[in-house]
């Protein structure tokens, strides 16, 4: 959105991350610019457990 198109601390590289079991989350981000760079795992407190993620990067212009 906007505030990453502003990028306001003028960062080269962006990461993200989206949980494997919420596919509309990782379809925006390639629709945003990111790409797909690897699986991972995070913390879920909500879940009480550790869910497998997957890891986007977006350089930024």
């Amino acid at each position: 959105g906007l505030l990453l198109a502003a990028n306001p601390h003028k960062n080269r590289t962006v990461f993200a991350e989206v949980f494997q079991d919420n596919p509309v989350s990782a379809r925006i981000l390639t629709q945003s610019g990111f790409e797909y760079i690897s699986d991972a795992e995070a913390y879920s407190v909500a879940r009480g457990c550790a869910v497998p993620t997957w890891t986007y990067l977006r350089r930024m212009g």
